[in-house]
């Protein structure tokens, strides 16, 4: 497994006082992740910083979970593997 950036911005300068910030990415593409990373936890980390100092660190852990036999599970993975193998021939 590896980190994966969905997203990155600098913002400011900032005015003194409450401040609101939306940070919004787009999910990652299917050839962005590994076929072992499909399934199981994972984990949605965002930080903030200020002068290279980190101050906010907020974690959400997700499980994709796929509910078929092993059988179906490895039918499907195949497909997926095909998809891929079609994607990189278009590119």
């Amino acid at each position: 497994m590896r980190d994966l950036v969905l997203e990155e911005v600098l913002v400011g300068p900032v005015p003194v006082g409450i401040n609101k910030f939306v940070l919004q990415a787009d999910s990652p593409t299917r050839d962005q992740l590994k076929e072992d990373d499909l399934l199981g936890v994972t984990v949605v980390l965002v930080t903030c910083s200020y002068k290279e100092r980190e101050f906010v660190r907020v974690g959400y852990y997700v499980n994709n979970e796929y509910q078929y036999t092993d059988a179906e599970r490895q039918a499907h993975l195949q497909q997926w593997k095909l998809q891929q193998q079609q994607q990189q021939k278009q590119q």
